[in-house]
């Protein structure tokens, strides 16, 4: 009785074990990803390389960015990536040509069963995005909650909460550099 005790008790450890490293797995998968995606974003003079979009009531993450080398040639190169949630609450992630709209688009799942999906964005305090201010950091840097498509540069930072995991990742932005310069 004492060893089918402990050997029930073993199993149920080593199924939280199991459940635990999965959730691990699936969280570094999340922000290696992104943090892929989020450095190699580059401006293209057709379409804004960042901004996010109101669809279905749900926020929709769009990026043009260098996917480098991919197994598929099709899928090489600059993209345009989308980071939406699915009908499944799967946050996804759709790579599409920019040069070839007849090339079927790619997507794969980032995270599983995502119930709560929020962003911020960090930049340079600005008039234009007023309506969207979250809170103020300092003088002149503030927290957003929305990135529109006709702002044209990248936030410093971005926050993306995925149920309660936060994920932080950064952008190098040549253009604000430029710009700050030049003001500042």
């Amino acid at each position: 009785t004492f060893l089918l005790i402990y050997f029930i008790n073993i199993n149920k450890i080593e199924k939280k074990v199991e459940i635990s490293k999965k959730e691990i797995f699936e969280k570094n998968h999340l922000h290696v990803r992104l943090g892929y995606i989020f450095s190699e974003i580059k401006p293209n003079n057709l379409k804004n390389a960042f901004y996010l979009e109101e669809e279905k009531n749900k926020k929709a993450l769009f990026v043009i960015f260098d996917n480098k080398v991919d197994p598929d040639p099709n899928f090489s190169g600059y993209m345009q990536g989308k980071i939406f949630i699915n009908d499944k609450n799967d946050l996804m992630l759709k790579i599409s040509s920019l040069e070839d709209e007849n090339i079927k688009p790619r997507e794969e799942i980032l995270y599983k069963n995502v119930k709560k999906l929020e962003y911020r964005f960090l930049a340079i305090s600005d008039n234009k995005l007023k309506t969207y201010l979250k809170e103020d950091v300092t003088k002149n840097l503030s927290w957003y909650n929305f990135w529109p498509e006709d702002k044209k540069s990248l936030p410093s930072s971005i926050c993306i909460k995925v149920n309660d995991a936060d994920f932080a990742f950064f952008t190098f932005d040549t253009n604000a550099i430029i710009t700050y310069k030049i003001n500042g």
